[in-house]
């Protein structure tokens, strides 16, 4: 079973960090947020990995951030999710994803847009495999 770590991001007000991957505009529904999440890379702990994600795809070290183990949870067939949250108070505007998927031959951003988002609204803003978790967790 493949497993991927991810963080859940909420803010002073309790809303939560939702990225948004690289799609072509107007071909995504509009539940298209994530949280930074990716791969375990060998001999990484899902911790390790969270941190690195995070920071990948929005430009946050959360090495001095105060992490609560959310633990593992089902995701979708073959895979599940080592989740991890904290309270961090980033501004939107000085977030940055320096990971690229390379798309005939040009390089595309990961993540191309963020939003905070308040609790109620999960439903309608993120990933339909995500809500299971994220109903769970918030």
């Amino acid at each position: 079973m493949e497993v991927s770590a991810g963080v859940i991001i909420k803010n002073k007000d309790g809303q939560i960090l939702g990225c948004k991957p690289f799609g072509k505009a107007g071909d995504r529904p509009s539940n298209y947020l994530d949280i930074p999440k990716g791969h375990i890379e060998p001999g990484e702990s899902p911790i390790e990995a969270a941190i690195r994600e995070t920071l990948e795809e929005t430009g946050i070290l959360l090495n001095d951030v105060k992490l609560i183990d959310l633990g593992r949870h089902s995701y979708i067939k073959g895979k599940d999710l080592h989740i991890f949250s904290c309270t961090y108070n980033a501004k939107l505007t000085r977030l940055e994803c320096t990971t690229y998927f390379e798309v005939f031959d040009k390089k595309f951003p990961e993540v191309i847009d963020y939003e905070w988002v308040a609790p109620e609204d999960v439903n309608s803003k993120f990933f339909k495999s995500l809500l299971p978790i994220l109903m769970e967790l918030i």
